[in-house]
């Protein structure tokens, strides 16, 4: 017998929090950058939002509560860019490619990393001597915790 996926509420508090954090990151955007779902335009999606705050939310809590995350979401465009000032542009050393994702993607990823991170954090689920991708935990304060030892 299959049982319904429970939505669970963020609470009040959450739903703020997770709502600052699309504004900031909205705001810097340019409304020329990449798509936002498919080829959704960006200024399609932030204006999206300006009328309803509340919809990333929902997208974003429904992909955390059915454990999916849809297949055009994950979908990239590679783009090949020449390096300034290379001498030789017949080298493929020249070159570098980007991965262009939707933007939604992004910023869903960015919403459930933090909400991760503050659950690690309050049960002490993180190790002290990571530096890399943690606030406030730079490489050289690894260095200094390496030259006391």
């Amino acid at each position: 017998m299959k049982t319904a996926a429970k939505r669970h509420d963020i609470g009040q508090e959450d739903e703020l929090t997770w709502i600052g954090e699309v504004n900031a990151w909205l705001a810097k955007c340019s409304n020329t950058s990449a798509a936002w779902l498919g080829q959704v335009p960006y200024g399609v999606g932030k204006g999206i939002h300006l009328v309803n705050q509340k919809v990333i939310l929902i997208l974003v809590q429904n992909m955390l509560v059915w454990g999916i995350h849809p297949p055009m979401l994950k979908e990239s465009t590679g783009v090949i860019l020449p390096k300034p000032n290379k001498s030789d542009y017949m080298d493929s050393a020249s070159f570098r490619v980007i991965a262009l994702i939707p933007t939604f993607s992004k910023m869903a990823e960015r919403i459930i990393n933090n909400k991760l991170m503050a659950i690690a954090y309050s049960k002490g689920l993180y190790c002290l001597n990571q530096t890399g991708s943690l606030p406030q935990r730079s490489t050289s304060m690894q260095q200094s915790h390496y030259n006391t030892l």
